[in-house]
């Protein structure tokens, strides 16, 4: 995925975004690296996106992306977790910003096993 262009939108229109998504994460099948992808988008009427991705990957472990997006003024991410786990479903690593109730912040977070 083209990170310099893709990750960085943020005057970009809601369909776009949606375009360069799902063109990056198809690209795990252009190159054989999937046996199988499901994207769903929901576009909400208050102008917030919903993105779900669930990719089987060759070796059977599953790469799972969630992203929520207000999209009124700017692309800006309001939450997001890219969790990455083996076949028999062992954490290999997440990424996310979800509230850490250790320290009652939300801030990105990374967990590797």
């Amino acid at each position: 995925m083209n990170g310099c262009v893709f990750w960085k939108a943020s005057k970009i229109s809601v369909h776009n975004y949606l375009a360069l998504f799902r063109r990056g994460i198809e690209k795990l099948e252009d190159y054989g690296y999937a046996e199988s992808l499901e994207i769903r988008e929901q576009i909400r009427p208050d102008k917030h996106l919903d993105i779900k991705v669930k990719a089987v990957l060759v070796d059977r472990s599953v790469l799972h992306i969630k992203e929520y997006i207000d999209t009124r003024y700017k692309i800006n991410r309001l939450s997001y977790a890219y969790h990455y786990q083996n076949a028999d479903g062992g954490l290999i690593f997440r990424y996310d910003n979800a509230m850490h109730w250790d320290s009652g912040n939300i801030s990105t977070r990374k967990m590797v096993r």
